[in-house]
Parts: structure tokens; C-alpha cells; sequence
């Protein structure tokens, strides 16, 4: 993502250095690393796997690439259905230690919504880099500001989270106004939770979830 190539060899050891922290202590937590596949570099995606094993980490997930309302990141999520046979050859590298995952809800035709409003930014809120927090990586951008809550660097989150501002825009999202299907790029950080929620707040689904899915308080 433009740093140096040294910095490589830092996150290497960084992911050794936390598998040893947690062997050693006897941790209940997992170590994971996560490749976003954009399918014009899906010749990295086998070395990706066998780089996970070695370096012994609990799971190694293959993602997609998600896309942004300007177009700056191209992808056609067409393009992943021939990369199938090498997400599964990835996934064959699994053992004992490692588990390589696709994360196959998320390629391909899983991308497309079938929901009508957007109720996911209440549970999975983002933050730039430079401490602004919106509803979701896409409105970072400074034309989307009318979705803006705030910025940690002037406000404290918790005051952010408690605020009118949070408030209006969270209420927006999940009103009859905005329609994440006709406003919003596809395959967001909430599509997920976004079709889950639609489901259940139409009665289609329940809660809670059973079976208990590991790591139930992980968000």
C-alpha cells in the first residue's frame, strides 16, 4: 500500500513475534493475517497460503477487493468465478495449525444486496486514518461530509458515540431515505451485517444465533 519494502520484513516478524507471545503465555486468542485478492494478482495467492503456514498463524483468510463509489479501485466481481479452483487449492493447504479460508460469502455474486436500508454502521462504525469517524470507508471522502460524526482528534469517540450528530446520521441510514442498493459501491465492511439485520428486522431470521459461532464477542 505504497510503503517500503523493508517494512515487509517489520510485519513478518511482528506475526512471529505474536505467535510466540501467545505460545508462551498460553493465550486464548488467535492470530490471523488476511490477503485482499484483486484477481489480476491472484498468482499470490498460493504463496500467501504457504506463508501463513510457516509462519504458523490460527487462520489465513483470502478477501475480496472491495470497490469505491469514484472508481479509483476497478474491480469487475466477475472476474473472481475463474480464480475458484485456486481459492479451493489455497483452502487444501489448511492443517492442524493453520486454517486458509475464502471468505466466499463475499466473492463474486455474494456482493450484490438484497437489502434496502442500512442498519450496520450502528455495530461496525469506521475510522480514517486521520481520526475521522463515519459510517463506513466510502464516505471518508470530504463531498460525502454531510455523513461525518466527528473526529477523534477534537472529540473523544465516547462523546462522539453519545451525540446528536451520531444520532441523526445512524437514524438516516436506516430510514426509508437511503437506499445502500442504489447509493452506495458494492461489498462494503457492513454488507454482512446489513443482510443479516435486514432478515431479522423483518422477522425472517432470529436471535440469538444458534449454533454460537466461536469467538461470539468478536466484532
Amino acid at each position: 500500500m505504497g510503503v517500503k519494502p523493508a517494512i515487509y520484513d517489520k510485519v513478518m516478524q511482528h506475526i512471529r513475534d505474536a505467535m510466540d507471545i501467545v505460545s508462551k503465555q498460553g493465550l486464548e486468542c488467535n492470530v490471523n493475517m488476511n490477503l485482499v485478492c484483486d484477481p489480476k494478482d491472484s498468482d499470490q495467492l498460493l504463496p500467501f497460503a504457504q506463508k501463513a503456514k510457516e509462519l504458523g498463524v490460527h487462520y489465513a483468510v483470502i478477501k475480496h477487493c472491495a470497490t469505491d463509489d469514484d472508481g479509483v479501485i476497478k474491480i469487475n466481481y466477475d472476474d473472481y468465478a475463474p480464480l475458484e479452483s485456486t481459492f479451493k487449492a489455497a483452502e487444501a493447504m489448511t492443517d492442524d495449525k493453520t486454517r486458509i479460508v475464502a471468505k466466499w460469502n463475499r466473492i463474486g455474486a455474494a456482493a450484490k444486496r438484497h437489502y434496502h436500508k442500512c442498519f450496520g454502521p450502528s455495530f461496525i462504525l469506521q475510522m480514517s486514518g486521520n481520526g475521522l469517524v463515519a459510517p463506513c470507508g466510502p464516505y471518508f471522502n470530504e463531498k460525502y461530509k454531510a455523513f461525518h460524526i466527528g473526529n477523534i482528534l477534537r472529540t473523544r469517540f465516547k462523546e462522539l458515540f453519545w451525540s446528536d450528530r451520531y444520532k441523526e446520521v445512524m437514524d438516516y441510514l436506516a430510514s426509508e431515505h437511503f437506499d445502500p442498493s442504489e447509493r452506495c459501491p458494492p461489498n462494503c465492511l457492513q454488507h454482512l451485517a446489513n443482510g443479516w439485520l435486514w432478515e431479522w428486522k423483518g422477522g425472517r431470521t432470529t436471535f440469538p444465533i444458534t449454533p454460537v459461532p466461536p469467538q461470539p464477542e468478536f466484532i
